[in-house]
């Protein structure tokens, strides 16, 4: 008999399996088999919901849940909701101790991470999450050297938030993470609803995503054992995202983050925002790149909404005008020459970091750096700017330098894209 999720005995089952499928027909199979050979001590639930596929997934499915009926689930949405959604239907009814989820174009290649995993959080109640590491297939090929995380470490235990901010953490795939259910277990929570059908739901629905959520909850365990493969192939949600688009989601995902932690740590999350800018404004200038057409309103939104947010904050000087202008600059750059101001520590570190190309030439407000060469291109003094060209400041000056470029008239405001600000973020 099919089983219904409104009427499910979840006291039954450990752990939900949580499956989201779309049009994933030529993977599917390996994903669910690789859930069917688990050898655990305890029942499980494999929940697949099938998005309103159009290929032949969907028959797929069935026919595993009339072979399978007490360890597989089903859910066929009639229309297309996308990938939260998805999970969402399940997190609004899963009462396990334990969750994990399995994209249907992944697939585990060990019998026990669920028998694992779940021993050693029934062992260890400070732990929210236990996590393996797994192997990378890419156009069809398993990359033998290479792992979704390269570390020499055999373990790794995270304590908290000061571990991601200060960069130490190492995150497991999604394919090989187990989670105690302490978020969904009273129903999703208010902030998790209200992001569904907003942009906010890119910042809930990944690897990173889930692994600073449950930090709320406990510890992280990380262990250095290949337990899975996770596929990257053209047309993914995160591997077929252009690179502007993926900086901006992570951007917005870090002030999401602050709210699910009730802004407690808005100015810890708000910090890594400044290299997303920077990476933004560094790879139009290095690749000529503006943001692809299909993703342009998108990026637009979280843009705005990641700037005012900021700006907000009152350690950062912004304005209205310069949020404008910066992306202004993102969509009509063209590859043209642009003016660096400053030659001093913050634009050695930056260029060293982000190799610019066709700088026209450097300017600096010092008589005894003028006339010199700075990455052997000319100093220039701050008169010798062209008003077409578009002026980047990378120095720590920016402040005096914008009061300077205002009061003297040197070229319009919304040619000057500060790339070395905010020192607060």
């Amino acid at each position: 008999m099919m089983q219904d999720i409104n009427g499910l005995e979840w006291d039954k089952y450990r752990i939900t399996i949580i499956m989201a499928n779309y049009n994933k027909e030529y993977y599917i199979k390996q994903a669910i088999e690789s859930v069917l050979m688990q050898q655990t001590t305890f029942s499980y639930i494999l929940a697949i919901v099938d998005d309103c596929s159009t290929d032949h997934s969907r028959n797929m499915i069935k026919a595993y849940e009339e072979l399978y009926p007490d360890k597989i689930l089903t859910i066929f949405s009639d229309q297309n909701e996308g990938y939260y959604k998805s999970q969402m239907k399940v997190y609004q009814y899963m009462k396990t101790d334990y969750y994990t989820l399995l994209d249907p174009d992944d697939y585990w290649t060990s019998s026990h991470i669920l028998e694992e995993s779940v021993s050693f959080l029934d062992k260890n109640k400070d732990y929210a999450v236990c996590g393996f590491n797994s192997q990378i297939e890419r156009a069809g090929k398993i990359e033998r050297e290479s792992f979704f995380c390269m570390t020499d470490k055999d373990q790794i235990v995270y304590e908290g938030l000061t571990d991601y901010f200060a960069g130490r953490c190492i995150m497991p795939h999604t394919s090989a993470t187990i989670y105690r259910n302490d978020l969904y277990k009273n129903g999703i929570p208010d902030l998790l609803e209200r992001a569904k059908e907003t942009l906010a739901e890119a910042s809930f629905r990944g690897d990173t995503d889930r692994f600073v959520v449950h930090l709320k909850y406990g510890k992280i365990l990380f262990i250095n054992k290949l337990v899975s493969v996770y596929r990257i192939y053209e047309g993914g949600i995160w591997s077929g995202a252009a690179a502007i688009t993926k900086y901006l989601m992570h951007a917005r995902a870090q002030l999401d983050y602050s709210d699910f932690y009730d802004r407690e740590y808005e100015m810890q999350f708000a910090a890594g925002i400044k290299w997303d800018k920077i990476e933004i404004i560094g790879s139009v200038i290095r690749e000529k790149y503006v943001c692809r057409e299909c993703d342009r309103e998108r990026d637009r939104m979280n843009y705005h909404y990641v700037m005012q947010r900021l700006s907000s904050l009152s350690e950062i000087d912004m304005t209205e005008n310069e949020i404008a202008a910066i992306w202004r600059f993102l969509m009509e750059y063209a590859g043209e020459p642009v003016i660096v101001w400053g030659c001093g520590n913050i634009a050695e570190g930056m260029l060293t970091r982000y190799p610019f190309v066709n700088i026209k030439f450097f300017v600096d407000s010092s008589i005894e750096k003028q006339g010199r060469l700075f990455h052997g291109i000319q100093v220039k003094a701050p008169e010798e700017i062209e008003p077409g060209c578009y002026v980047i400041l990378m120095s720590s000056y920016y402040q005096e330098i914008r009061e300077k470029i205002q009061q003297e008239k040197l070229i319009n405001m919304d040619r000057v894209i500060n790339l070395s600000g905010y020192d607060g973020v």
